[in-house]
């Protein structure tokens, strides 16, 4: 675990060091806050789930049926509530961004935008780590967090300013990066099959598609004006819009 954590704090440090070094603090600060900000439903909503269900993996890791049908209950749970907060996130970004952190900051909503989507999709991967971890194979997170390392890194590298947001998204993705750990979990005799995942992501995602490109359209139409004090109630109805058609 010392070792895996090692890797993942360069993993994760990494791509500031590269626009950093490569950009300027420029562009550096711009990617940290839209960076920050996105991740929010990742940090605040499936983290705390995550840690809060391990003990309840640990309980029965004996049993491969009740160990599948559990994490099937969490992805499912943690889909429900990041998938609308992320893509809400992502969806209002234009009007959110130089709202709360004024038009300096107007060139963090494209990063914003598509470091939303990557921090969902990574807050559905991570629950997986805690099931190797009530099996006992802990290595299978070092595996996966070295591979996604020796991969992402030079392909940041190459192109920082366009590569490293980019690769954020494709990072879940490009399942070859975390195959040693789903091959395991999904493995023929699991107990969890792939499409099982499926049948609990579905819904949440057609939903929270359909919830971003009616904000959108929301907001083209109302043609909201960042400048007046129009533009308080524009988000608030914009959140609001997005609950309802959500939940409907």
């Amino acid at each position: 675990m010392v070792f895996s954590n090692v890797i993942n704090t360069f993993a994760s440090r990494s791509a500031d060091l590269i626009i950093g070094k490569s950009l300027g603090p420029g562009p550096l600060g711009l990617f940290n806050l839209a960076h920050e900000i996105s991740n929010l439903p990742s940090t605040e909503l499936s983290a705390p789930v995550n840690r809060a269900v391990y003990p309840g993996y640990a309980k029965v890791a004996s049993d491969p049926s009740r160990l599948a049908a559990q994490f099937l209950d969490v992805l499912g749970l943690t889909a429900l509530l990041t998938t609308p907060a992320a893509v809400g996130i992502a969806a209002v970004a234009p009007l959110l961004v130089p709202l709360l952190l004024g038009d300096a900051w107007a060139e963090a909503v494209p990063l914003m935008e598509i470091l939303a989507l990557s921090g969902l999709l990574v807050s559905l991967r991570t629950n997986a780590g805690y099931v190797f971890l009530a099996l006992g194979r802990s290595e299978l997170l070092t595996v996966m967090t070295a591979v996604r390392f020796a991969i992402a890194v030079p392909r940041w590298s190459s192109e920082p300013s366009i590569s490293v947001p980019k690769a954020r998204l494709d990072d879940p993705r490009n399942i070859h990066r975390d195959a040693p750990g789903y091959a395991f979990l999904h493995a023929p005799g699991s107990s969890h099959p792939l499409a099982e995942d499926a049948s609990v992501l579905w819904r949440p995602a057609i939903a929270a598609f359909g919830m971003a490109l009616l904000v959108r359209e929301y907001l083209e139409w109302t043609e909201h004006d960042l400048t007046t004090s129009h533009a308080v109630p524009a988000l608030a109805s914009a959140v609001v819009l997005g609950i309802a058609v959500y939940i409907y």
